[in-house]
C-alpha cells in the first residue's frame, strides 16, 4: 500500500506555483490534498498518522484490531449517505489534527493518552452524522434530540457511536490500557467531540 500510495500522487501534488513537492506525500503539510489520496490508500494513511506517534506499540493495538476500528468507522459514516459528513471528511480532521500536533509542537506538550484520545476524536467526531444540524433536530423533536435532552445532539451521538465501537472486541482499540490511561482516554475524547458543537 505503501508504494501505491507514493506511486498515485507522484504527478498530481503540486505546490502553489506549479512545482512538485519533494515530499508527494507530507501528512504534516498544510498543503496536503487528501481528495488526491485514492479510496483504498487511505487506511493506510491514517494507520500512518496513528503510528507516526508509535501509539500501536505503547498501547498494544494489533492491526487486526485497528483495521476493524477503521471498517467500523467508515461503514458508521455511510449510515445516511451524506455529502459532507462522510469519511473523507473524518479523515481530513484527523490530517488537520496531525499537522497541529507534528508542526505546531503541539505533540510536545501532550502524553501519548492526550495524543490517542486527540486522534481518535478526530477521527470520530461526525460519526453517523445525519446531514442535518442541531436545531434541526431540535426544531423537529427527532429521536436524538429526545435522546440528548436537546443538548449538543448531534455530538452527544458521535461520541457515544465512538465508543459503541470502541466497546466492541474485535475493534477495541483501548482494551490494553489501565484503568486510569482509559479514563484519561474517555475524558479527552468526549470533551474533544462535544466541542465541536459551535
Amino acid at each position: 500500500l505503501k508504494d501505491e500510495y507514493h506511486n498515485s500522487t507522484k504527478d498530481t501534488m503540486k505546490t502553489t506555483n506549479g512545482s512538485e513537492e519533494s515530499n508527494r506525500i507530507d501528512l504534516a503539510n498544510w498543503e496536503f490534498d487528501l481528495m488526491l489520496v485514492p479510496e483504498k490508500v487511505k487506511f493506510y494513511m491514517v494507520a500512518t498518522i496513528f503510528m507516526s506517534f508509535s501509539l500501536e506499540k505503547r498501547f498494544n493495538i494489533s492491526l487486526k484490531c485497528f483495521s476493524q476500528f477503521m471498517l467500523e468507522l467508515e461503514n458508521s459514516m455511510k449510515v445516511h449517505n451524506v455529502v459532507y459528513h462522510n469519511f473523507d471528511h473524518a479523515c481530513d480532521v484527523l490530517q488537520t489534527t496531525y499537522v497541529f500536533l507534528s508542526t505546531m509542537h503541539g505533540a510536545k506538550l501532550l502524553d501519548s493518552v492526550d495524543i490517542f484520545a486527540l486522534l481518535t476524536a478526530s477521527i470520530c467526531h461526525d460519526l453517523e452524522h445525519p446531514g442535518l444540524n442541531n436545531a434541526f433536530q431540535i426544531k423537529s423533536a427527532a429521536n436524538l434530540a429526545i435522546l440528548y435532552n436537546d443538548r449538543s445532539v448531534l455530538e452527544n451521538h458521535h461520541c457515544a457511536r465512538a465508543f459503541q465501537i470502541i466497546r466492541q472486541e474485535r475493534s477495541n482499540i483501548v482494551k490494553n490500557l489501565p484503568e486510569h490511561e482509559y479514563n484519561d482516554f474517555r475524558k479527552i475524547m468526549v470533551e474533544a467531540i462535544l466541542s465541536t458543537d459551535m
